[in-house]
């Protein structure tokens, strides 16, 4: 096991789930070598899976408070200051070897309140197959944490779960850490679902809050898909990728992600898995449920149920070596 913990963690009810700089494409960057349950309450209603541990709600709501946004920034293909010092990684790190910015942990885990425990083990279990190193911290833990703290870790991962929760239950001064650790200091974002939704959302004015969510990626808040698929609470969905292939990946009310750096498409050619450059930090986000496990599929009764944690390895490996993925 590679599983740390900054103190006791909060329970954390196995399937439970309610989701939701300027953003560049993700392009090698300039200079680089290129090497080729919800713990807590949530306020969401509807109806969630049929499983036992289940405490319903909509799947990925975004939760309230954004003012939306009117059209996107496009910066610079490249991270702000170039490279980070750091050569190449160690495997301990949970890297594959690939050079990008060092650091001390592969990956921070949110399991804080709103987020979807069942996501979150199946992702440690698939991190942990691949020899990568992770801490949880719960919401209080993160707002314990300053910036610097966060940029120890490769990635800050942010589950499925509710949205608004995630966000709410954590400090505005959590969330200008978080913007500070991925633009600033270059650390690497991944969200899938309300970790997709969360992560973008107009600049904050005036040195104040984002008006929604972490906003570790300024522009529009992401609109739901609504395409094949979405007239289920969960569903299967054929996605898309740049050399033709398709894969069935679960969808539970998550967002279209920005149409920049797609590397899926849902059946519509909405973006539904996206990467781009967040000041220094490369961002991976998607509407979609990736590293969702066999069983956890089995447990949900969708058809195909075949997982697609092949990408959300793909997915992790990208944010850990900062190598963006191959995109529409």
């Amino acid at each position: 096991m590679h599983r740390t913990r900054l103190l006791r963690t909060a329970p954390i009810l196995a399937l439970v789930h309610a989701c939701g700089c300027n953003i560049a494409a993700a392009n090698p960057p300039a200079g680089w070598e290129d090497d080729g349950g919800a713990s807590g309450s949530s306020a969401a209603t509807g109806r969630g899976p049929t499983a036992g541990d289940v405490n319903g709600g909509v799947f990925c709501n975004p939760g309230g408070g954004a003012d939306g946004g009117t059209g996107t920034e496009t910066g610079s293909p490249s991270p702000e200051g170039g490279a980070t010092e750091g050569g190449s990684a160690e495997a301990g790190s949970g890297s594959d070897g690939a050079s990008g910015r060092s650091y001390t942990t592969g990956v921070l885990v949110f399991t804080g309140d709103g987020t979807w425990g069942t996501e979150i083990g199946d992702l440690e279990a698939m991190l942990d197959a691949h020899g990568v190193t992770y801490q949880e911290a719960t919401s209080a833990q993160l707002d314990a944490m300053s910036a610097q703290d966060m940029a120890t870790f490769g990635v800050i991962y942010i589950p499925g779960g509710e949205g608004g929760t995630e966000a709410g239950d954590t400090l505005p001064q959590t969330h200008a850490n978080l913007r500070t650790a991925v633009q600033q200091l270059g650390v690497s974002y991944v969200g899938f679902c309300a970790g997709a939704f969360v992560a973008v959302a107009p600049a904050p004015t005036g040195g104040g809050d984002v008006s929604y969510g972490f906003g570790v990626v300024d522009g529009p808040v992401l609109d739901y898909y609504t395409g094949p698929g979405s007239d289920q609470t969960y569903e299967q969905t054929l996605e898309s990728y740049p050399d033709g292939t398709t894969e069935n990946i679960l969808w539970y009310g998550g967002p279209v992600t920005p149409d920049i750096g797609v590397i899926a498409r849902y059946p519509t050619g909405d973006p539904a898995i996206s990467e781009m450059w967040s000041g220094k930090g490369l961002v991976l986000i998607g509407g979609v449920h990736p590293d969702l496990s066999q069983a956890s599929l089995d447990a949900l009764g969708v058809s195909p149920d075949t997982p697609a944690q092949d990408i959300a390895w793909k997915i992790f490996q990208a944010a850990l070596t900062q190598q963006p993925l191959p995109t529409f």
